[in-house]
């Protein structure tokens, strides 16, 4: 790990990162380190993460994260931000790179086969949940034994969730989980799959 990665270089990240022009083009007015803590990133090993809050001049708030790498949701109203605690943000964070990576590799596939599909399907219904809606789903190689992910809005006992994850082994979230009404759900599921936050053995 870096020595060099402080909270005022966390900050020089950040602004960096939203003055360029595919973002806000311009630096922030106001940014401060909110969160630190080192966790385990893909490809990266035991490294130091923060959070960033941060003002823009026409009045925009955000929180963003950098050290492993830089990136901020952007489209987030400043209540909303607010409602998540900085471990759910570090998920989401971690879910978001492990799906855009993933959707970048050789062996994407945007769909799975129709029939792949069913069989999730047909295993939430045997777990009683019912008005099955599919609300994303990626898959990696898209041959005979590819792994399809699946986000599936379902109801049970008057209750509404979403089912996130493969036919072998899925979870359950309440869809008022304030990760699941801010971001894509797949984002919080990859996170937790990942779990930044579970040291090696070594490390403990």
């Amino acid at each position: 790990m870096s020595e060099h990665k402080d909270q005022q270089w966390a900050v020089d990240e950040m602004a960096d990162w939203l003055a360029h022009p595919m973002e806000f083009g311009e630096r922030p007015t106001e940014a401060h380190v909110i969160y630190e803590n080192e966790v385990q990133w893909p490809s990266v090993g035991f490294t130091k993460i923060f959070l960033v809050q941060y003002e823009m001049s026409n009045g925009v708030k955000g929180i963003g994260f950098t050290g492993p790498i830089t990136w901020s949701f952007i489209a987030i109203d400043w209540e909303n931000w607010t409602s998540f605690t900085h471990e759910e943000l570090i998920y989401c964070y971690a879910g978001w790179y492990i799906q855009f990576t993933l959707s970048h590799q050789e062996n994407y596939v945007s769909e799975s086969t129709p029939e792949a599909k069913q069989e999730f399907f047909e295993r939430l219904r045997r777990d009683g949940y019912q008005d099955l809606l599919l609300k994303d789903q990626f898959t990696l190689d898209n041959d005979e034994g590819g792994t399809s992910f699946y986000t599936v809005e379902a109801n049970k006992d008057g209750k509404s969730f979403y089912a996130i994850g493969t036919v072998g082994e899925y979870k359950i979230y309440e869809k008022e989980l304030v990760p699941m009404k801010h971001l894509p759900p797949f984002f919080y599921y990859l996170g937790q799959e990942l779990d930044p936050f579970t040291q090696d053995d070594e490390d403990a």
